[in-house]
């Protein structure tokens, strides 16, 4: 629907349809220019919806590789959690050997 004349006639015929006047063949030419239309339309929103759809399907497989690293950070969290309750129990352990090794002369560490 490129040209003047044709967006004159179908503007035409969507007021005929309005007015309730549309005969059956002008019913018919309106279907068929909407209908090219909608294909027009369609062709050209083609392009960006793929696009958009490998877009999310980038994004979702990013997602999923987030989500494992995550996953990996929280292992290594609680594992250094557990190194660091287990060292301080140790360093604790050795101040107390110490203190009682030197009679009570040493302090504690903290």
């Amino acid at each position: 629907m490129d040209r003047p004349s044709n967006r004159r006639r179908f503007e035409a015929l969507r007021k005929a349809e309005a007015d309730g006047i549309l005969t059956k063949n002008e019913r018919i030419e309106l279907d068929r220019m909407i209908t090219d239309l909608e294909e027009a339309e369609a062709a050209l929103l083609r392009p960006a919806i793929q696009r958009t759809q490998e877009e999310r399907l980038r994004l979702a497989e990013q997602n999923t590789a987030l989500k494992g690293i995550i996953r990996r950070q929280k292992r290594l969290a609680q594992r250094l959690e557990r190194i660091l309750a287990a060292s301080r129990s140790e360093r604790q352990n050795i101040a107390a050997e110490l203190t009682q090794l030197l009679g009570g002369t040493l302090r504690p560490m903290s």
